[in-house]
């Protein structure tokens, strides 16, 4: 089963796109992208959903979202779930603002058997205001899990940027990363989770999270969390701020 769904709205002063895409099978491969791209003089708003859902077989799932004008915002979620095979998820959001802009994408991946990977993108622009949010979340109960989030904001006075990513699996490796970038001139911050956790007594898992924020204020904060039920997971945090108020956790 495969689905295609695409909205793309261009031109004037005000303008919203919403496309929106679901493949759902019972036995075979599942595939699904939905797309949504807004672009305007003063204000645009571009959502995109995706979602592909099977019981034998693959799963595949892309979402892309993109907003260009004075004053942006961009959703994007995208999911991929599957009971015997691989599931796969990517979400990529845009919201390039000349004032502000504003992303949040969420994206994940979920099997029972089989190997699960989720990836997702936010990047956001604005002189006064960024800000971008981004999760993503891969589990499988018998197979590999990767997870990777990364979010970047840049803006002239206010930056935010949130990264959260979260891989799981019972029987297999599993890695997780996260990154959250926040530029600003005034304030910047950046925040990023990642956490991974095995239930395999003889497999890895890994987290590595990023952090960095620029500003006359700036705040970075970085956690990383791994578990495994015999070796010790590995897990490693940086947070990095540049300013001159500057502060790290």
């Amino acid at each position: 089963a495969a689905s295609l769904g695409a909205a793309q709205s261009v031109g004037g002063k005000l303008a919203q796109a919403q496309g929106a895409s679901t493949s759902i099978s019972s036995s075979g491969n599942s595939l699904s992208i939905g797309s949504g791209l807004a672009g305007a003089a003063f204000v645009s708003r571009a959502v995109a959903t995706s979602g592909a859902n099977t019981e034998e077989g693959q799963a595949l799932s892309s979402a892309w979202g993109g907003a260009l004008a004075g004053d942006t915002e961009t959703d994007v979620a995208s999911s991929a779930a599957t009971r015997t095979g691989n599931a796969a998820s990517v979400g990529q959001g845009y919201s390039l603002g000349v004032l502000q802009g504003k992303s949040i994408v969420a994206g994940s991946a979920e099997t029972e058997s089989g190997s699960a990977g989720s990836l997702v993108i936010g990047v956001s622009t604005g002189i006064i205001q960024a800000q971008t949010t981004v999760a993503s979340s891969a589990e499988t109960k018998d197979g590999t899990a990767q997870s990777l989030a990364g979010a970047v904001s840049v803006a002239g006075i206010n930056s935010d940027s949130s990264a959260m990513s979260t891989g799981a699996t019972e029987t297999g490796d599993v890695t997780s990363n996260a990154f959250a970038v926040g530029l600003g001139l005034l304030h910047g911050e950046a925040q990023s989770d990642a956490s991974a956790a095995t239930g395999c007594t003889d497999c890895i898992s890994d987290a590595l999270s990023n952090a960095y924020a620029t500003g006359l204020v700036a705040d970075a904060r970085a956690r990383a969390a791994a578990d495994s039920d015999k070796n010790p997971g590995n897990s490693l945090a940086n947070a990095v701020a540049i300013g001159y108020v500057s502060r790290t956790s």
